[in-house]
């Protein structure tokens, strides 16, 4: 059982309970809510807190009401605009709540001016337009931001390029797979101090790879429905699934199990191995993608690497 961590980020005084519904969608779903609300702003060690905060973070939710926010000295920004931009620059999805022109209106009338920005109204109005130039939701209330809130991270679960956290008691014990790579590792370094060694090194490494391959076991779903699953080897699934990755495939949105399986399942697996690279592609998504490794290992194991289109390979 996975759970997020879900970076919240707002100004503080004028949206209390907005974030306190966020938080409360958040913690309905089970995800762990974090925030630097009860951390000052100001200092340059502040700065270096957020980002650290924010990129151990799986997602962040940016709720933006009517103001603008304690601006960074350094930058000239505030510090919500750059926990926004952080996640943005380091491919963190961001789930965009943006509040309605008539309910900021309306917290005006009750709250006063402190809920407007009177300061740097051309920096708010600046930030707020590139909010709304991408993804997100406009919100007329509480109940509407919870819902949209939980809608969105359901939707980036299903993209499966969330890492998240699991308990310690459940993760599987590798410690036997690792053992069986340092063996091999060992091995290889060996063979490459043969005097053969320079010439047949690539060729050793695609060997002892394929070793691994097939001592290295995997469940995956056999057909689309995922009612029947299989254990299978790495080496298996190359077989079936490995064209996927000669022409690249990015994690976007799918209904099919078999491509979830490959993009969250198998991709990770091959990226430990040292046979797939991943890198970022268009928006928030990634490509992931064999490298030489990898080619080499589908050439000796026969495979024709046709290279079709990353919707047309599983």
């Amino acid at each position: 059982m996975k759970k997020y961590q879900i970076f919240v980020s707002s100004t503080y005084r004028d949206l209390r309970l907005e974030r306190q519904a966020a938080v409360e969608a958040i913690l309905s779903m089970s995800h762990i809510p974090v925030g630097m609300e009860l951390f000052t702003a100001g200092s340059k060690s502040q700065l270096e807190v957020i980002k650290k905060w924010v990129l151990a973070s799986d997602a962040l939710v940016l709720l933006l009401g009517g103001r603008f926010g304690s601006i960074e000295s350094e930058t000239g920004k505030s510090y919500t605009q750059l926990e926004y931009e952080i996640a943005i620059e380091n491919s963190i999805p961001v789930i965009g709540i943006v509040l309605s022109d008539s309910l900021i209106e309306e917290k005006i009338k009750s709250g006063g001016t402190d809920f407007a920005e009177m300061d740097n109204q051309k920096l708010y109005k600046a930030f707020r337009s590139d909010v709304m130039s991408r993804m997100c939701k406009i919100c007329d209330d509480l109940k509407d931001i919870k819902l949209n809130l939980i809608t969105s991270i359901l939707e980036i679960e299903r993209e499966g390029s969330l890492v998240g956290w699991v308990r310690g008691d459940e993760v599987p014990d590798i410690s036997e797979y690792k053992a069986k790579i340092s063996l091999l590792e060992s091995e290889i370094k060996k063979l490459r101090k043969s005097p053969i060694g320079a010439i047949a090194s690539r060729a050793d490494e695609v060997t002892m790879t394929i070793k691994i391959l097939k001592s290295v076991k995997i469940l995956h779903p056999i057909n689309e429905t995922g009612i029947a699953n299989k254990v299978s080897s790495l080496y298996d699934c190359i077989t079936l699934y490995g064209n996927s990755f000669v022409a690249g495939i990015v994690n976007s949105v799918s209904s099919s199990r078999i491509r979830n399986f490959v993009i969250t399942k198998l991709a990770p697996e091959l990226i430990t191995m040292g046979l797939v690279d991943k890198s970022k592609a268009s928006g928030a998504y990634l490509r992931f993608e064999f490298n030489s490794l990898g080619m080499s290992v589908m050439r000796e194991l026969k495979i024709p690497t046709v290279k079709t289109t990353e919707n047309n390979t599983v």
